[in-house]
């Protein structure tokens, strides 16, 4: 796989994510399901998926599993939302910012992997 694959095997999960979103926000998953079997059964999809990209011989085949993955993940972090914000009746402002700032590193990394980036 050339270097030209890097940005579609990231974009492809944020695109599931996106395309999972709005299809469960149509649908009204998170109303019609209990939050905490769509979650769970969320985080498992998104978790075969991410197993069976061992498995792809073709790069087609590893992005189609990176979008299923993203469009598990629209069950997880919406939903986990959800959860959190009727778990704490007290606080839920400071709760919402810990599950967000849990995200950080990984802007970091990001930022800090990319910088070559805002140099040239």
């Amino acid at each position: 796989m050339g270097k030209g694959w890097d940005g579609w095997i990231s974009s492809s999960v944020q695109i599931g994510f996106i395309t999972g979103s709005i299809i469960s926000s149509l649908l009204v998953l998170p109303d019609r399901m209990h939050p905490r079997k769509l979650f769970a059964l969320s985080s498992l999809l998104g978790a075969v998926f991410n197993v069976a990209i061992l498995f792809a011989d073709h790069v087609a085949i590893g992005l189609f599993f990176r979008f299923a993955t993203g469009m598990s993940l629209a069950g997880v972090y919406p939903v986990g939302v959800k959860l959190l914000t009727q778990w704490f009746h007290n606080k839920r402002g400071l709760s919402m910012g810990i599950l967000i700032l849990v995200r950080l590193p990984l802007v970091l990394r990001f930022l800090i992997m990319s910088r070559h980036f805002f140099r040239e």
